[in-house]
Parts: C-alpha cells; structure tokens; sequence
C-alpha cells in the first residue's frame, strides 16, 4: 500500500506513542491532522473518473497520480464515495 511520507511519519509516531503508552503509561497525544480531501467517483463530461473531493465544501481537485493537487474541477457530477476496493 502507498502512503505519502507525511502520512508514514506521523504514523510512525503515533505507533511510537502507543508503545510508550502501553509500556510506560505514558499519555498519547492524538494531533494527526484532519484531511477532508477524500477519494470519490464523479462524472466530469460523461466520463467516469477518481478524483480528491473535499467532504466538506464538495470541492472537486485533480489528482496527479496519488497525490492530491489544487487544480479544482469546476464541473461535475458526484457519483459515490470510493471504497477500499477501488484503490
């Protein structure tokens, strides 16, 4: 499975704190950031297409591969969220 290196880093620190958390009782600081750029099926000209949508604001961005750009998609029709089979 590919991850961003900004995803692998604070994965590998939240595993970190789990460890001493469980070993040593230390307290666990959940600060991973909130990305609401989600995978989604949407239609743009007739075509079916992955795109990032923010769950939020319904912004549709291209993507260059799998990572998210800014380019916005100006027009289209939302299909249906993508599940972990379509990745």
């Amino acid at each position: 499975m590919w991850i961003s290196d900004k995803e692998k880093e604070l994965l590998k620190e939240l595993n970190d704190q789990f460890v001493d958390h469980i070993l040593f009782g230390t307290p666990m600081s959940y600060h991973v950031e909130h990305n609401p750029k989600k995978w989604a099926w949407i239609e743009v000209g007739g075509e079916r297409i992955m795109a990032w949508v923010d769950n939020e604001t319904m912004i549709a961005y291209e993507s260059d591969g799998y990572e998210q750009t800014d380019i916005v998609i100006p027009e289209y029709t939302f299909v249906r969220w993508c599940r972990l089979m379509d990745l």
